[in-house]
């Protein structure tokens, strides 16, 4: 996580707007396919880089729950309906329960914030070209392995 985040933004940061934070850590948690045996110890990480409490625990919640492969796998196994159900209430559980955490522990929140070097940082940058390269190739990879299209499973 800390090789494709820039140093230079603010995505997840306490003071970024909370319409681009808390989407930005569940779009970098659904990315991941992994369950939550790595993300815990991703959460601390990102945490003491500098992101705010709130996005913080949205990525810990919504990451094993909807990650990209998880949503591929209830689409093709149990139904499309049930993967967007499944999508949509992880978003909305994960986003939800980021933001009373954050309500909840603004002065620790706000305490941390101030502690923390500038991992997060300036506003303004992004990703590298390769980095942004490396990821859609990693998902692309990901899609094209799991899903059952006839041209790939025909014989």
């Amino acid at each position: 996580m800390s090789a494709l985040i820039p140093k230079e933004t603010r995505f997840l940061g306490r003071n970024s707007r909370k319409a681009v934070s808390y989407p930005a850590a569940a779009a970098a948690g659904s990315l991941l396919a992994v369950c939550s045996c790595t993300i815990v110890p991703l959460f601390p990480g990102i945490y003491k880089k500098g992101a705010g409490l709130g996005p913080a625990i949205t990525f810990l919640f919504f990451a094993p729950a909807a990650d990209i492969l998880a949503l591929v796998y209830t689409g093709g196994i149990i139904g499309p309906d049930l993967a967007l159900a499944r999508f949509l209430l992880s978003l909305t559980f994960g986003i939800g329960i980021g933001l009373i955490m954050a309500l909840i522990f603004h002065r620790n929140d706000a305490a941390h914030d101030r502690a923390t070097d500038t991992a997060f940082g300036a506003q303004g940058a992004g990703m590298e070209r390769m980095a942004l390269v490396f990821l859609f190739v990693w998902v692309a990879l990901l899609l094209v392995g799991t899903l059952k299209l006839d041209v790939l499973t025909g014989t």
